[in-house]
């Protein structure tokens, strides 16, 4: 699947097109999750860890929005300045907010506190690579 996406990608050099295929050849040799050592558990699998550099990268990306969902409390007892819940921070706000997904029209989260988000991280991640 990521190699027929590869295909349609504007990659602007050769060199460029040339790496990703060759990172995806390999990329069987490298889980992205793993039973111990450093990560993230995954949650409809607890014993399996993201590995930790998929995970500091999730990290990074999470921390565009951490501001506005947290406000400074990280351990979740209270919203941050959107007034945002864990539980309203649903799968279909994520693939929306990180992946350009569908509008997940059916969330509690006011349009323009998602917007707000939305604006947010593509300050920080502009380029679909």
């Amino acid at each position: 699947q990521a190699e027929e996406c590869l295909k349609g990608m504007e990659t602007y050099t050769q060199e460029t097109r040339d790496q990703f295929e060759i990172a995806l050849k390999n990329i069987h040799q490298w889980a992205c999750s793993r039973t111990y050592g450093l990560g993230t558990r995954i949650p409809w699998a607890q014993e399996y860890l993201v590995e930790s550099l998929s995970d500091s990268t999730i990290y990074m990306a999470y921390y565009a929005v951490a501001h506005l969902l947290q406000g400074g409390v990280i351990d979740g007892s209270q919203p941050g300045p959107l007034g945002i819940t864990p539980e309203q921070m649903t799968s279909p706000v994520w693939e929306w907010l990180f992946c350009n997904g569908a509008y997940p029209a059916d969330s509690a989260i006011p349009r323009a506190s998602l917007e707000k988000m939305k604006q947010e991280f593509e300050y920080w991640y502009p380029v679909d690579v």
